[in-house]
């Protein structure tokens, strides 16, 4: 019956199970237990499998969007968090990595999730699915540890394609295959060809071999006391932390880089071997701070220049890496930088773009080409120079002319002239030019307070005349007691005084009371 009408005075649940999604799977049970059910909760696509045995009123409703939920909750946890969900109770032996010596292998489907729960099979809609995760008996896939980002690839047999967009390693030593399910449907038991996508893997290793010859030479640069305290890299982009007491100058990343690329230019021989701890560190290897190592390492040797404990993937020779470039060098925590850098197609890339930049820009300025932008940056700077210096007197010119008339009308206080005035778009140095006008052509005591606005900055400057000091005004001192209204502070000398302002809406009340500060320095 639907659901409006059904009685829920006695409701029952049976949870039940259709095998890997064969419909012969289906037992006598589960069949009996849908034909009397009046809803049916499940993942859309088994649907398929039981709508047959269904009343016509029966709801069926698709857990799609409880799914989206969890798996949004299982992004926040880390591998050990959701894996203790999804994996813990796995009874198989650790996946078998084999990603050092081929990038293409053939693994046994383990283990299947849906990023909720652990499954027989998962197929397709509609339309791809992603959040599938497959453990594999063996893989060539890389998982992310030690900084190194895990490899892309695909996962396939006759009945499924998948796309591998990550791996991560759990704590009981199962690869996770986090994966697009493109077409068809995995099952557990699934023989799936593992192919590892060559670009992908071949740009981390730039990286990361990269990152071991920018460690020797920032040791050689800045000295023994530099040391490893963490990195990443990617396909496109390698991070590089090291205890440093200061910030790398320019010319000391110059010398870095010119001899990382150095390095690669002669062709030096990478090589990996595992071997006892002990012989390693005779050998001079450099380990991680921290990191705790087994009784048998993995030593990955550039011709005795570089040696490092290291797990990651590597080129072969550095001249795979192309080339190196430093991106940014600044501090991400006290007494470690962070260099970030990129090498081989990137580094070409990067060029590719900072010259169709170069190319915006040499338009826009309007030279012939990027070489003629220094010389016509220059130009245009001075245009720009001049243009302000001629705005400036234009300024002054018209600041100059309300000034002959900034008196005309101006309260008189025990013989003195007092005139206070508002500019808007007036900067500090016209307010100055202003003032001395008023010094120049004064023949009377007179008192001027100017207030500027230029863009977010607000002046007060004060002036006083030769006869006005005379009767006891000093700009210092009326500068500080009208500026303080405004929330400003300022000072000076007894014919010209500055101050900047803070609470622009006090200004005119600051203005309205001048008169009033002026007659008491007055003493009146």
């Amino acid at each position: 019956m639907p659901i409006e009408h059904m009685d829920m005075k006695h409701p029952k649940i049976i949870v039940a199970g259709i095998g890997p999604g064969n419909e012969s799977d289906i037992t006598p049970a589960v069949i009996s237990a849908l034909q009397e059910s009046d809803v049916v909760v499940g993942y859309k696509y088994y649907f398929q499998f039981v709508t047959p045995y269904l009343h016509p009123s029966t709801a069926c409703i698709d857990t799609g969007m409880k799914r989206e939920r969890a798996r949004a909750e299982r992004l926040k946890k880390n591998i050990s968090g959701w894996s203790e969900d999804l994996f813990g109770a796995l009874d198989a032996e650790p996946t078998v990595f084999t990603g050092y010596e081929t990038l293409n292998d053939t693994g046994v489907v383990v283990a299947l999730s849906d990023e909720e729960t652990m499954t027989d099979a998962i197929a397709t809609d509609e339309e791809a699915k992603d959040g599938v995760l497959v453990v594999l008996d063996k893989t060539p896939f890389y998982a992310e540890m030690g900084g190194q980002a895990a490899d892309h690839g695909m996962l396939n047999s006759a009945d499924c394609s998948l796309r591998v967009l990550d791996v991560k390693k759990t704590p009981k030593g199962y690869y996770v295959h986090t994966c697009v399910l493109e077409s068809g449907i995995v099952k557990v038991g699934d023989h799936l060809t593992a192919q590892v996508d060559k670009e992908y893997r071949m740009a981390i290793a730039r990286n990361h071999t990269a990152t071991h010859l920018l460690q020797a030479a920032l040791r050689e640069v800045l000295g023994d006391h530099v040391h490893q305290a963490g990195s990443y890299q990617d396909a496109e982009i390698t991070h590089f932390d090291f205890t440093h007491f200061s910030a790398v100058t320019p010319e000391e990343l110059a010398r870095v880089q010119k001899i990382v690329n150095d390095k690669i230019y002669e062709s030096m021989n990478v090589t990996v071997r595992e071997m006892p701890i002990e012989e390693a560190k005779k050998l001079g290897a450099m380990a991680l701070f921290g990191e705790k190592y087994g009784k048998v390492v993995r030593v990955v040797d550039i011709e005795g220049w570089s040696t490092e404990f290291c797990g990651g993937t590597h080129v072969k020779n550095t001249a795979q890496i192309g080339g190196f470039k430093i991106v940014s060098e600044a501090s991400v925590a006290a007494g470690i930088r962070r260099i970030e850098a990129v090498t081989g197609r990137n580094l070409l890339i990067r060029a590719n773009l900072q010259e169709a930049m170069l190319h915006t820009v040499a338009n826009t300025l309007k030279a012939n080409n990027v070489t003629a932008l220094p010389v016509r940056a220059e130009a245009v700077m001075a245009e720009n120079k001049a243009l302000a210096k001629e705005l400036e007197e234009i300024k002054a010119q018209v600041a100059a002319s309300k000034v002959t008339s900034l008196f005309d009308n101006a309260e008189e206080i025990g013989g003195v002239k007092i005139a206070s005035a508002y500019f808007t778009g007036t900067t500090g140095d016209t307010l100055r030019g202003m003032c001395d006008t008023i010094r120049d052509k004064a023949v009377k005591p007179a008192v001027a307070v100017l207030v500027g606005k230029s863009e977010d900055k607000i002046t007060m400057a004060v002036t006083v005349t030769k006869q006005a000091q005379e009767k006891g005004l000093k700009a210092g001192a009326l500068v500080k007691e009208i500026a303080a209204i405004a929330g400003g502070k300022g000072g000076g000398k007894p014919d010209f005084a500055m101050a900047g302002l803070k609470d622009e809406t006090k200004i005119d009340e600051a203005l309205a009371a001048v008169g009033a500060i002026v007659k008491k320095a007055l003493g009146e």
